[in-house]
């Protein structure tokens, strides 16, 4: 048997731990089908893999089992014999925990829901059928089964009593807090609500509630006792190596970048210097020598108008001016703009020159000839233009005119028109600028969906030229509209933290307890609740569009999460009852990695090929999330290569209102014509047209979950802000990567899901090294859809719970709503801090597993 794995596993897509194959198997295309973790197949079965074949965790395979994920086309208009025609392929899905019986045939397109069981001699046909079907015939369809109930009714017998007052936003926090914590001990009640029996600790999460008087285990909210000052800081221990200090105050980045904004002058301007600069600071975008005059207007518009303490100004005057300019120059000494123009102008003309021809050829020739000549110098190199009529305007203004009246047909593009308004501009011909200005903003050579200027009217692509930038800000210098020209508002959101002294003790249950929460007197800090559901609040963003930086992966929120479980733990030692949590992941996994790719650009197929080369080699799974744009020209030929492959099919955010997002997940897209993630408004808007989950662009976190609103959670889950694998296509190494690596590493520390977001036609060796150095050992690598869902099934608030019979309240079970696999139950008895037993259970939906000897007088710690 381990012979015949060893040699069997390089060709399946994945072919997951202890897995089994009997005897006289037969496989076809087995780099498309998965054979998940547990699996066993029993002799002499066959699977055609033609398409996608997916065998979830712990399935069981009869004897002479038979499964084909095509099959011929059928149709009876055809005026083909049956072998003439073409194959129908469809996906074939059998989920975790199913049994299938002896000599069962399964047809392309069947989908088994998980704990389902398929009787001997039954053909699956290529339906749909939900977990735990019982399935029997020809063709096979669903059966009622009378099992035994059993002896004793299980109820609801939670531990620990989150306590609100009968506002919506009280029990929404609540709600959201549970469904973080993993502790399937918590249930939810308003304070005129009777609380059962098993409720042993009440925790108040609002001021003011009344708890029953046969409660002595009660912790209450606190008002501020020790006010932290401004510049003070504490930290909270967040894993055995970790200390996380957390901030006084919030904040995020918002830049204007004219997406969603109004057409107007000023928007459009803005929106395409931040694309132009940014394309140029990412280095998506080639800076040529020859735009170096273009970019110094931009600088010349900036600085007459911009507060030059605005850091994002500094870096764009650094990085272009000092680069592109002078290596030496600075903001303080660039002063005599006009002789620094005309030095530059100089030096690019000159550059071109050499290699070609020289503008003194305009000087002295015959009218016919100079209509080529401007053709060849000004058309195919638009910015050599203004620069010309700048050096020439004074000596030579006829020959200046006639150029610009000659050339002025020629000029079709946002590009080249520009460059013709900065020349006329450089005349004075106020009348020809307004002009050129009108035709650039009427609605022809807007793009729908932005406040941003087509390449040419017959267009989709927005213009990343420096000279439109450049005539934009000179228009909006000379109107005195530009206010701030390259924006970015920092958005800080103060925080009051309010603690409890330390408490030094030797008492190994209270070794990590922090100064939020006070265990003489049963009291949390207000500040405790405020602060962690400040962290995750989802802003309103009204303009411009959210920008990620390094605060957003600091782990606060993670941290304070650490502090409830603590507080929690300790409240349930007091009372003599152990803690019981869930690991999200599957038995034998610590961590979860999904890979992103962002389709907004076309994808040869040898690109599409290694980065599923890269899933096999490194991580023996199909665990890649592809987010196309909706009706995108280029997204089939991707689409056609990811056939049977196992991979999701998710969407980017193209529009604010997409009804295609139903059923999928969605993330926030950075092309021209896409709404950027705007926060609330984006967020509640892919909730509204029924997105699977979406992206908290924010902050970070371990885990999904739902997004929070301020007053409300959202029933759509967020996923974790992911790690962009690169900055730019051009990047080479995992230099960019990199700069959040330690980050990435605590998450992963932290058992959380990581997100790798990358463009499949970016450079994946970059991928390669990152796996290469990283411990996969441990890694469930799923796509993202899989991630959320599992994580979703077993901490949404009540999905698992802890259940008892009426008439042994000490004889605890674990009830899960959906039926699982291999799920970890971890259980502390009292007086044991951190010395956690581990359980591996298979759920099936509804039906209690006990958790044998779980009691205040009898623990059974390796039970």
């Amino acid at each position: 048997m381990l012979l015949r794995q060893k040699s069997y596993s390089p060709f399946f897509q994945r072919f997951g731990r202890d897995v089994y194959i009997d005897a006289g198997c037969r496989f076809s295309h087995p780099h498309r089908i998965v054979l998940d973790d547990g699996v066993r197949i029993n002799r002499d079965a066959i699977m055609e893999g033609s398409s996608a074949i997916y065998v979830g965790r712990n399935a069981r395979i009869g004897h002479r089992f038979f499964l084909h994920s095509a099959n011929h086309d059928l149709a009876t208009n055809l005026q083909l014999a049956y072998f003439e025609r073409s194959y129908i392929y469809k996906p074939i899905w059998i989920g975790d925990n199913v049994l299938i019986s002896a000599n069962v045939a399964l047809l392309a397109g069947a989908h088994l829901g998980q704990g389902s069981f398929v009787a001997a001699g039954a053909v699956v046909p290529g339906k749909k059928f939900p977990d735990n079907s019982f399935l029997a015939g020809l063709p096979a369809k669903p059966i009622k089964m009378n099992g035994e109930r059993p002896s004793r009714e299980l109820l609801p017998a939670p531990a620990i009593a989150f306590l609100v007052s009968q506002n919506s936003k009280g029990k929404a926090a609540a709600d959201l807090l549970a469904s973080t914590l993993g502790l399937p001990q918590i249930a939810v009640f308003t304070d005129n609500m009777p609380l059962p029996g098993s409720v042993k600790v009440v925790i108040c999460l609002d001021e003011g509630v009344s708890p029953p008087e046969n409660i002595d285990e009660v912790w209450e909210i606190s008002p501020a006792e020790r006010d932290l000052q401004r510049n003070e800081n504490f930290k909270i221990n967040l894993s055995e190596h970790v200390d996380t200090p957390l901030p006084n105050y919030i904040s995020y980045d918002i830049r204007i970048n004219g997406f969603g904004a109004e057409p107007t002058l000023h928007n459009i301007a803005l929106g395409h210097l931040f694309r132009t600069s940014n394309a140029y600071l990412k280095g998506t975008v080639e800076m040529r020598g020859d735009a170096r005059a273009a970019w110094a207007l931009c600088l010349l518009a900036g600085l007459t108008s911009t507060n030059k303490e605005d850091p994002s100004w500094d870096h764009l005057f650094k990085k272009i001016g000092s680069e592109l300019i002078d290596p030496g120059l600075t903001i303080e000494n660039w002063r005599h703009r006009e002789q620094q123009l005309k030095v530059i102008f100089e030096t690019e003309i000159e550059k071109f020159d050499k290699g070609k021809q020289k503008t003194a050829f305009f000087f002295g020739k015959p009218a016919e000839n100079k209509i080529t000549a401007i053709r060849r110098h000004f058309v195919g190199h638009p910015w050599l233009l203004p620069a010309f009529i700048w050096l020439n305007r004074t000596a030579h203004r006829e020959l200046c005119e006639e150029i610009l009246d000659e050339i002025a047909p020629l000029m079709q593009t946002a590009e080249r028109l520009s460059c013709l308004g900065l020349s006329h501009r450089l005349l004075e011909n106020d009348e020809e600028v307004a002009n050129i200005l009108a035709t650039l903003m009427s609605s022809e050579w807007l793009s729908e969906n932005a406040a941003l200027l087509r390449v040419r009217p017959d267009s989709q692509t927005i213009d990343r030229s420096p000279p439109l930038v450049a005539f934009l800000a000179d228009q909006l210098i000379s109107q005195e509209k530009l206010g701030s020209f390259f924006q970015m508002q920092t958005k800080p959101v103060h925080l009051n933290w309010s603690s409890f002294a330390n408490k030094k003790t030797s008492e190994p249950s209270q070794r990590t307890l922090s100064p939020l929460f006070d265990t003489g007197t049963r009291r949390f800090s207000k500040s405790l609740l405020d602060n962690w559901l400040a962290f995750q609040e989802i802003p309103k963003i009204e303009s411009g569009h959210f920008y990620i930086s390094d605060r957003n992966y600091r782990r606060p929120c993670q941290a304070l999460e650490t502090v409830w479980r603590d507080l929690i733990s300790h409240a349930l030692d007091r009372v003599g009852l152990p803690t019981i949590r869930i690991k999200p992941w599957p038995s034998g996994y610590d961590w979860a990695l999904s890979i992103r790719y962002d389709v907004d650009r076309v994808v040869v197929a040898q690109a599409t090929k290694n980065i599923l080369r890269i899933q096999k080699e490194w991580l023996n799974s199909s665990c890649g999330s592809w987010y196309f744009l909706d009706g995108a020209a280029h997204n089939g030929r991707t689409q056609n290569v990811l056939k049977g492959w196992n991979q999701e099919s998710a969407h980017h955010a193209r529009l604010r209102s997409e009804p295609n997002l139903r059923g999928k997940g969605v993330t926030a897209h950075s092309a021209a014509d896409s709404e950027y993630w705007r926060g609330r408004d984006t967020t509640e808007q892919w909730e509204a047209d029924g997105a699977l989950y979406g992206e908290a662009m924010l902050s970070s976190f371990p885990l999904p979950r739902p997004g929070w609103l301020g007053e409300k959670s959202t029933k759509m889950w967020l996923t974790p802000l992911h790690y962009p694998l690169e900055g730019s296509t051009k990047e080479l190494s995992s230099q960019y990567f990199d700069q959040n690596l330690d980050n990435f590493r605590e998450q992963i520390a932290s058992g959380g899901l990581v997100i790798i977001g990358s463009h499949p036609d970016c450079n994946q060796d970059i991928l390669d090294e990152i796996l290469a150095r990283e411990n996969l050992e441990k890694v469930w690598a799923v796509p993202v859809n899989k991630a959320v869902q599992r994580v979703k099934a077993l901490y949404a608030i009540g999905n698992v719970s802890v259940h008892a019979p009426s008439d042994d309240p000490s004889d605890l079970h674990i009830v899960s709503h959906q039926t699982l696999a291999d799920v970890v139950i971890e259980i502390c008895p009292p007086g044991r801090n951190g010395e956690w037993a581990e359980h591996t259970l298979q759920f099936q939906a509804g039906v209690g597993r006990r958790l044998k000897g779980i009691s205040p007088t009898n623990l059974d710690h390796n039970s």
